[in-house]
């Protein structure tokens, strides 16, 4: 389980058709983690928690192969080149999607401090004899 083996193996490939169809395939794999993961759950948004989500599924997939399918074995390149996938992925995307399905929520202490925007802040800046 070296970093890079199976990496460097794959870009010794005599064609290049199955170098880009292995390392192409691995960030493909993730790309819908970053797109979608914002959007089905809000707390998911931000580069970090998106990445940090798809390294834990990725790193789970990877330890079932490598236990359950015979011949197939544990290969952290994999999950490097998914969670690729998913943080270009969420730039490209997520990002806008997410915050499109789920917009920020204005707290009630966004609207106390702004000046004129006759909300609930208003009456009470008023009340408080504030101008």
């Amino acid at each position: 389980m070296i970093r890079g083996a199976s990496g460097n193996r794959n870009l010794r490939q005599p064609h290049l058709a199955d170098t880009v169809k292995q390392l192409g395939g691995n960030v493909v794999l993730g790309l819908p983690f970053g797109v979608l993961l914002p959007v089905l759950e809000p707390r998911a948004r931000g580069l970090l928690r998106v990445g940090a989500a798809t390294a834990l599924v990725m790193l789970l997939v990877e330890l079932v192969q490598g236990a359950l399918i015979t011949g197939r074995a544990f290969d952290i390149d994999d999950v490097i080149l998914n969670c690729a996938g998913a943080l270009l992925g969420y730039l490209l995307l997520g990002r806008r999607l997410g915050r499109a399905v789920h917009p920020r929520r204005r707290h009630w202490w966004h609207r106390i401090g702004r000046q004129g925007d006759g909300g609930a802040g208003q009456g009470l800046r008023d009340r408080a004899g504030v101008t």
